[in-house]
Order: structure tokens, then sequence, then C-alpha cells
């Protein structure tokens, strides 16, 4: 199995940004964050580390239910995507604004969740 994620917060936040490409519990990661309370406190990070990919076949069966892209039609939201290669088939989805369309999208839920988790490992990966 094969994946890709990518996140990005908006382009003025830009708080957390992160491509993962991950492989057979091998990832690599590439990152960029600020933090909001210093000016022009950038950080960034290239790394090649292990990762439990059971999470992503978790996240399978939810992604072929949703459809291929949402879009919540505002400017400077979020975007979240994820591309899997698994036995042959390719799923590949894109959301943009998350947050704002999950009230009237519940499908999403496990999507972000899944998100969410990246992000955590992403940022402690930090202090390594």
């Amino acid at each position: 199995m094969k994946w890709r994620a990518v996140q990005g917060d908006g382009f003025s936040a830009r708080l957390l940004f992160f491509v993962i490409d991950g492989c057979d519990g091998i990832a690599e990661i590439e990152a960029q964050w600020r933090d909001p309370t210093r000016q022009y406190a950038k950080h960034e990070l290239h790394t090649i580390v292990e990762i439990d990919d059971s999470m992503v076949h978790k996240i399978v069966p939810h992604l072929r239910l949703m459809n291929a892209e949402y879009d919540c039609g505002m400017d400077d939201v979020g975007v979240k995507g994820l591309k899997v290669e698994i036995d042959g088939e390719v799923i590949d989805r894109k959301v943009h604004g998350a947050g704002a369309l999950v009230g009237s999208h519940p499908e999403l839920r496990p999507f972000i969740s899944f998100f969410m988790w990246l992000e955590e490992f992403v940022l402690s990966l930090r202090v390594m």
C-alpha cells in the first residue's frame, strides 16, 4: 500500500502544512509550521520515519463512501488531500474547508479524525 497525505491550513495562517508519502510502514514527511505568538518564527522538518499504516487501512472503507472532492466555497480555508493505492485500486479524496462541511457531510468525520491523528504525529516529531 502506498499513500500520500497533504494538509494546508489556508494561505494566510500557514500554522501547519505537511506532505506525507507513506509506503509499507515508512513515511517521508515534509512539514512547515510557524509559531503564531512570534512573528516570522517559521520551522521546517524533512524526515523519514516509521509510521503505523493500520490507521490508513482503517480509513480506506470511509474514503470509498466519500465524494472525490468537497469544497465549502470559502477562500483561505484548510485543504486536506489523501490518495491511497491499495490492491490495484486508487482512491483520491480532497476536502476544502472540512470544518465548515462536517455538519452537512457527516461522512467526513473519519477523514477529519485521520488528519487529526496525522497532525499529532507530525507535531510529535518536532521534539526529536
